[in-house]
């Protein structure tokens, strides 16, 4: 039976407020009633109980969510990567794939034999669509714009230079 339910059992249900201004005991010869004193001293008690018990269990709901905010930010920290290390490989990437392409035009220009001119002064200009590839598609479009032109001294230069060539790199425009 709790305090509340006693306290109205034997007529006290005045004891069972919270509010201290609403208690009154009755005055009896020698001070208080005892038995009411001790019937509120009871309900008290179990109020302290009930609290304590409350405030043990949120205690102890508090530790378990501070550990399992300590687990997930753990998780998080692992998960999410830190985004210098990413841009790292990312440049890594483009590079790996610019040497590649490099070595390979290098192996095309070495084994592709050289057209030489009969007359001397600047070839025209041929233009070749040339890109970056990744496995994700074109990384950066351009064309690849060669012409030939003599030095002084060239075998095909009258003055005996020898063939220069040049390769410009631009920008691949819509308009291509």
């Amino acid at each position: 039976m709790s305090a509340a339910a006693g306290a109205e059992a034997w007529g006290l249900a005045g004891l069972a407020s919270n509010d201290p201004g609403d208690i009154h005991f009755d005055i009896v010869l020698r001070g208080y009633d005892r038995e009411q004193v001790d019937e509120r001293l009871r309900f008290l008690g179990d109020e302290l109980a009930t609290a304590e018990q409350a405030l043990a269990a949120a205690r102890e709901r508090t530790a378990g969510l501070e550990e399992e905010l300590a687990s997930a930010r753990g998780e998080l920290e692992r998960r999410v990567p830190d985004p210098d290390v990413g841009f790292g490989n990312r440049v890594e990437k483009i590079l790996r794939l610019a040497e590649e392409e490099a070595a390979e035009i290098r192996q095309r220009a070495g084994t592709r034999p050289r057209r030489s001119s009969s007359r001397p002064g600047p070839r025209p200009s041929s233009s070749t669509p040339c890109a970056m590839m990744s496995s994700s598609g074109c990384v950066a479009p351009r064309t690849c714009s060669t012409s030939t032109s003599t030095r002084p001294g060239s075998p095909t230069d009258s003055r005996g230079g020898s063939p220069e060539r040049r390769v410009a790199w631009s920008p691949r425009t819509g308009e291509d």
